[in-house]
């Protein structure tokens, strides 16, 4: 987990070295099994034009393996810096990796020009999503609700992140969520939603 070595990582300058290395092993991974992955990405690594050419040429020489690579960047790039998130994506997604924003939420309604930005996904915070069932929740589903509209009306798909409770999840199926991640999907039938982990 990223909280295990991202403060080392950042206090001793090497964000872009471990996000490259990061993106390496994806690519490695995903030519080998031919399975999907997804890594995130630390905005530190991402101010660097070096470190966003090197990713650029390691996409390239993976074309295949580059296909099935999501990178997630936090919701903060976006809101702090928009300019660089769209030219990151400018930059990679022509070579075949998509692009999500994770973690988001309350920072969400404020990110302008959301549509302009070329993500593929919006990734919504487990702190919003659960814990949602129940008539105590209303104003968390409401909430919800209208992240998912926000999201879905910019051609983007919404992941609920984290989910830990089945009813959680049914909840977000009814909400509209598009994929979710977490523990909560080994527990759900077989009639649930299609959903990304």
């Amino acid at each position: 987990p990223a909280s295990r070595w991202l403060s080392l990582a950042t206090r001793s300058r090497l964000c872009a070295a471990v996000d490259e290395k990061a993106v390496a092993l994806a690519l490695a991974a995903i030519a080998a099994d031919g399975q999907a992955r997804c890594i995130n990405m630390a905005p530190q690594s991402l101010g660097s034009a070096e470190f966003v050419a090197a990713v650029a040429r390691r996409l390239e020489q993976a074309p295949e393996a580059a296909c099935r690579l999501w990178i997630d960047l936090p919701e903060s790039l976006a809101l702090e810096r928009p300019l660089l998130v769209r030219e990151v994506s400018r930059r990679w997604r022509p070579l075949g990796v998509m692009l999500g924003l994770e973690h988001a939420g309350d920072g969400l309604a404020r990110i302008t020009h959301l549509i302009d930005l070329g993500l593929d996904c919006v990734r919504i915070d487990s702190r919003f999503v659960n814990g949602i069932t129940g008539a105590g929740a209303a104003d968390a589903r409401r909430h919800l609700q209208g992240l998912v509209r926000l999201v879905q009306a910019m051609g983007l798909q919404v992941t609920a992140e984290g989910v830990r409770g089945a009813d959680d999840l049914e909840v977000l199926w009814q909400l509209g969520f598009d994929a979710a991640t977490g523990p909560a999907l080994s527990a759900t039938p077989a009639t649930a939603p299609a959903a990304a982990s």
